[in-house]
């Protein structure tokens, strides 16, 4: 097991960073977007386009990951296993991320995003006694601490009176939008 300090500019770990900020960048995008598509389209269609788009980047890499191994070889466990995958930890995740955009902005919606280490650790000491660090403790009062502040902060946005902005986001009451001039 290697264990990594931080952001290196050596070649496999910085093609690594490069990827993690890009998986950030598009997880956003998708976030952006999909809160979007969801003024305009049921959270079972937007799902299924995003699955589809994101099959066309997944399915090439099939055959390089089974390595030559015949499908026909592979135990009812692994087909069991993939099935709760794609159905349950996949498309049902993504469908209620998705319902979740039609019930709230995808600032406020985006903060469960930071939840799922925390939820993931708890499940996995919960259900397969694996420890809790002092690390892990640390980062869950960061990620509940974020999310009050940030929740904090919309409520307090949401609760000022309509006169007090000239102009707003009428899906936010008393949010304010700054018009920046342009040269």
């Amino acid at each position: 097991v290697e264990q990594s300090a931080g952001f290196s500019f050596e070649a496999r770990a910085f093609w690594g960073d490069v990827l993690l900020l890009l998986a950030g960048i598009t997880w956003a995008l998708y976030t952006v977007l999909g809160r979007l598509a969801a003024d305009r389209y049921p959270p079972v269609t937007v799902t299924t386009y995003a699955t589809l788009f994101g099959i066309l980047f997944v399915a090439p890499a099939i055959p390089v990951e089974l390595g030559g191994i015949a499908w026909q070889a592979l135990p009812p466990a692994v087909w069991w296993g993939t099935l709760y995958l794609g159905v349950v930890s996949t498309a049902l995740a993504f469908y209620l991320w998705n319902k979740g955009f039609t019930l709230m902005d995808a600032s406020t919606g985006s903060l469960f995003f930071f939840a799922q280490p925390v939820v993931g650790a708890m499940l996995g000491w919960l259900l397969l006694g694996e420890s809790l660090t002092g690390r892990f403790l640390l980062g869950t009062a960061v990620v509940i601490a974020g999310g009050v502040l940030a929740t904090r902060q919309s409520a307090e946005l949401a609760t000022r009176r309509p006169g007090d902005q000239a102009t707003g986001n009428p899906r936010v009451p008393g949010c304010q939008i700054t018009r920046l001039p342009i040269a």
